[in-house]
């Protein structure tokens, strides 16, 4: 998956470090249910929203992305 140059892994065992400088940990990946999946060549292809926790704040952030891998939208999760 990658957000903008920055290529993100979707092992939520591994710490991660975002361009910003900041640590952070994939805590959750789900389908995004408001986009229907798309055929791309013989595959179907699906809309995943991912959501990541940076370690030093604890904040969360959703992070959605399209069926080519490619993130087009970042939320804010309120705790």
């Amino acid at each position: 998956m990658k957000v903008g140059n920055h290529v993100m892994r979707l092992n939520p065992h591994i710490t991660q470090t975002s361009p910003e400088r900041k640590k952070y940990r994939v805590v959750g990946v789900a389908k995004d249910p408001s986009e229907a999946p798309q055929w791309i060549g013989k595959t179907e292809k699906y809309h995943w929203i991912v959501t990541i926790k940076y370690l030093e704040t604890n904040e969360l952030i959703d992070l959605f992305f399209d069926c080519y891998d490619q993130c087009h939208e970042k939320r804010k999760l309120k705790i």
